[in-house]
């Protein structure tokens, strides 16, 4: 498996790259300048659009991770920066065993599943509808 990090700001996006592994992406967010968190919730980060240097780099396993002010809205009313990363599937990993379903999210009707979760769903939910 593998995490995908990514800033994320009303319809902004920015992709800060693949890890390894969920500890190597928290040690590049844990070093992001004015990162928040909330005490109250592990891995729940953002940053405030105002205290992003106007551009900065940060040395991670030798690559440079630039960081922009000018990336988002500083925008009161277009709020924060929330850094999160999700697990992605690498599809060239060695094959599944038979009805394996690959790792990540999917959003049905407002509610996030996971891959095999959201697919029971649809099944469960299809089978409501044709009971009515």
């Amino acid at each position: 498996m593998a995490y995908l990090l990514e800033l994320l700001q009303e319809d902004r996006r920015s992709v800060g790259g693949v890890f390894g592994s969920e500890a190597d992406v928290l040690s590049l967010v844990k070093r992001l300048p004015g990162l928040h968190s909330d005490a109250n919730y592990s891995d729940f980060y953002w940053l405030e659009p105002t205290e992003v240097p106007e551009l900065t780099e940060i040395e991670h396993n030798g690559w440079l991770f630039p960081l922009c002010r000018a990336s988002f809205s500083t925008f009161p009313s277009d709020g924060r920066i929330y850094v999160i990363w999700n697990e992605v599937q690498i599809f060239d990993e060695a094959p599944p065993h038979a009805r394996s379903y690959c790792a990540g999210t999917m959003s049905i009707n407002g509610y996030t599943f996971g891959m095999e979760e959201g697919v029971d769903h649809v099944h469960a939910r299809e089978k409501l509808f044709d009971e009515a």
